[in-house]
C-alpha cells in the first residue's frame, strides 16, 4: 500500500505537508480584496464552523464567532475540595474490562486484551498502586463505567442527567485518580504510558472535554515519537509484531483530528505530515476479530488520502497561484472510489441508503461511511466557499451541487448516532453543524434555490434538536445551537 501510495503522490504531485498558509486565520479584511492572493486564500478554505460563520453571506447578522476555548466551569464537576473517594469494586473489574473491550478498544485496538487481564489479576492481588499498569486499569474502569453499545438509539436521558448519574460520578472517580497518576509517567517513553496518555483523551472526548483530550493526545504522541526514535536504532524484525505502530498511528489520527478542529496555532503551519508505515496486527488475530482490524487499517488509509487532500486542494504554488482544484478534485474522487472498493464485505457500507444494523459489524460501517463523507466534504470544499464564501461567485456548479448534497447525506447519516456518547460525538457535534450552517448560507442565496437538495429544512432541524441534547455539557455546543437558532429567526 505504500509503494501504491508513493506512485499516485508521484503523479499527482502532491506533497505530504499542507504549506503554512493553508489553514492560517486572517483578519476579515482580507475578504474584500478582488482576485486570489495568499491571505484571501488562507481565510476563505478554513473548513470549520467558525470560518463559515464568517461568510459575507451572513454579514448583515450580528455573529461574532470566535475559535473554541475551553470554558474552566466545564471541568468543574466537583469542588476541589471534595474528597472522591474510588469505589474500585475490584472483583467488579472484569466486568469493566468486558464494556471497555466491546464498546471502546474496538473501535482503536492499541492494547492486548491477555495484557490487560494480567494487569487486572495484579491489581486484584495488589491493589491499586502509583505505577503506570495501575492508571492504565483506572482508565479502562473510567471508560467501562460510561460506554454504551454502539448502535440507533434513542437517549434514555437529558445529556445533563447523566452529569448526575452514578455510572458517571464512578467514572469520574475512576479518572480523576488515573489522572493524579499520569504526572508521574510524564517522563516515561513506554509504550504503557503512550497508551495510558491515550485513553485518557478518549476519556475526556467521551465527556466532551475537547481542548484537555487534545493535551493528552500530545502527550501521547510524544512518547510515540520517542518511542520511534528509539526504535531507529533497534528495529524490530519486518513480521515481529509491535505494539509501538498502533499506539503511534492512533495518537497520531486522533490528535491531527481535533487540531484541525480546534484551529489550534503552530509556528510552521499545519503539519499532516504521518508515518510511513500502516501498523502490524496483534498477536494471535483470530478469524472473528479480523474485521475490527481492516475496519482500523481503513480508517488509516482514509486519514491518509485525507492529508493528501487538504495538502493538495488547498496547496499554493511558489508564484503565489492555486492548483487546479477541479482537476486534482475529480483524481481524489476517483481515490476515494477506489478506497471504497478495496473495503472487504464485512465493512462495505451502502453508498445510497442508510446504514441498518443487521450484525456486529455494523458499528464499523457506520464509522467508515462518515469518513467517507467527510472525505467529500474536503474535495467539494473548495466548489462550495467559492459560491458562499467569496465576494465573487466561481464555483464548479456540479462540485457545488455534490457539496450540498453532501451537507443533507451527513446529517442524514449521522442522525443514527446523535444521541450516542462515545470518542467521536464532539467531532459529529461539530461536523454536522457546520453541514447545518452551509445549508442555511445557501439558502439565503436567491440564485441557488434549485441547487439546494431534497430534504435540507429537515436536515437543519435534526441538527437543531441534536444541539439541544448536547448544549449542557460543552458552551462550544450552546454557543453553536444559539447561532443555528437565530440564523433559522433571520432566514
Amino acid at each position: 500500500m505504500d509503494d501504491l501510495e508513493s506512485l499516485i503522490q508521484a503523479v499527482t504531485n502532491a506533497p505530504l505537508v499542507v504549506s503554512p498558509t493553508a489553514f492560517c486565520s486572517t483578519s476579515p479584511s482580507s475578504r474584500e480584496h478582488s482576485g486570489v492572493n495568499a491571505q484571501e486564500h488562507r481565510e476563505t478554505y478554513l473548513v470549520n464552523a467558525e470560518a463559515v460563520l464568517r461568510w459575507p453571506v451572513f454579514e448583515s447578522i450580528s455573529i461574532q464567532p470566535s475559535p473554541y476555548q475551553s470554558s474552566a466551569a466545564q471541568d468543574d464537576y466537583h469542588s476541589p475540595g471534595l474528597s472522591i473517594p474510588v469505589d474500585l469494586d475490584l472483583q467488579s473489574g472484569g466486568h469493566f474490562i468486558e464494556r471497555f473491550f466491546e464498546d471502546v478498544h474496538i473501535f482503536n485496538p492499541v492494547l492486548e486484551e491477555q495484557d490487560v487481564i494480567e494487569y487486572l489479576g495484579e491489581v486484584q492481588r495488589n491493589g491499586i498502586g502509583w505505577d503506570a499498569k495501575s492508571c492504565l486499569m483506572l482508565l479502562i474502569y473510567a471508560l467501562g463505567s460510561i460506554s454504551t453499545p454502539f448502535m440507533n438509539q434513542n437517549p434514555v436521558m437529558r445529556s445533563c442527567d447523566f452529569r448526575q448519574s452514578h455510572n458517571f460520578s464512578r467514572a469520574e472517580s475512576f479518572f480523576l485518580n488515573a489522572q493524579k497518576r499520569l504526572g508521574m509517567l510524564l517522563t516515561g517513553n513506554g509504550v504503557i504510558e503512550a497508551q495510558c496518555f491515550f485513553l485518557a483523551g478518549v476519556y475526556l472526548m467521551t465527556t466532551l472535554r475537547p481542548m484537555e483530550a487534545w493535551r493528552m493526545f500530545v502527550q501521547g504522541l510524544a512518547c510515540c515519537q520517542a518511542l520511534q526514535s528509539h526504535d531507529i536504532d533497534h528495529a524490530p524484525l519486518e513480521a515481529e509484531w509491535s505494539p509501538h505502530e498502533r499506539i503511534y498511528w492512533t495518537c497520531f489520527k486522533s490528535e491531527l483530528e481535533l487540531r484541525l478542529e480546534l484551529n489550534l496555532p503552530r509556528q510552521n503551519g499545519v503539519d499532516l505530515s504521518y508515518p510511513t508505515m500502516f501498523p502490524s496486527p496483534p498477536r494471535g488475530l483470530e478469524t472473528k476479530n479480523e474485521p475490527a482490524w481492516y475496519f482500523y487499517l481503513a480508517e488509516i488509509a482514509m486519514r491518509r488520502l485525507k492529508n493528501r487532500a487538504l495538502g493538495t486542494l488547498y496547496r499554493i504554488d511558489n508564484a503565489g497561484q492555486a492548483i487546479d482544484r477541479e482537476e486534482a478534485a475529480m483524481d481524489f474522487e476517483e481515490q476515494m472510489h477506489a478506497w471504497y472498493r478495496s473495503l472487504p464485505e464485512a465493512l462495505a457500507f451502502n453508498l445510497a441508503g442508510d446504514v441498518g444494523w443487521a450484525d456486529a459489524y455494523e458499528p464499523f460501517r457506520f464509522i467508515l461511511k462518515g469518513h467517507y463523507l467527510d472525505c467529500q466534504e474536503i474535495i467539494y470544499w473548495h466548489a462550495i466557499v467559492g459560491e458562499l464564501g467569496l465576494s465573487s461567485r466561481n464555483s464548479n456548479e456540479t462540485f457545488l451541487a455534490k457539496g450540498l448534497q453532501l451537507c443533507v447525506n451527513r446529517i442524514k447519516h449521522n442522525k443514527q448516532g446523535f444521541y450516542h456518547r462515545h470518542h467521536g460525538t464532539w467531532l459529529m457535534i461539530r461536523s454536522c453543524t457546520r453541514s447545518a450552517l452551509v445549508l442555511i448560507a445557501a439558502s439565503k442565496c436567491d440564485d441557488l434555490d434549485q441547487q439546494l437538495p431534497y430534504g435540507w429544512e429537515p436536515a437543519i432541524s435534526d441538527v437543531t434538536a441534536m444541539l439541544s441534547f448536547w448544549k449542557e455539557e460543552s458552551p462550544d455546543v450552546f454557543k453553536a445551537l444559539q447561532y443555528l437558532q437565530l440564523l433559522q429567526a433571520t432566514n
